[in-house]
């Protein structure tokens, strides 16, 4: 490992545990909008 790694982790020590996460989950998620008619809306809008 780099010099720069090994001074961002040192003193950190990592337990093992195998019901844990090492990295936390994506949620996905899709809504569609829909008009007073329950028709679908023209165009896109993206957004985060």
């Amino acid at each position: 490992m780099k010099i720069e790694t090994l001074t961002v982790h040192a003193g950190h020590s990592l337990t093992p545990n195998e019901n844990e996460p090492i990295v936390p989950s994506i949620t996905l998620s899709t809504i569609f909008e829909r008009g007073e008619d329950g028709s679908y809306k023209h165009g896109h809008v993206y957004t985060r």
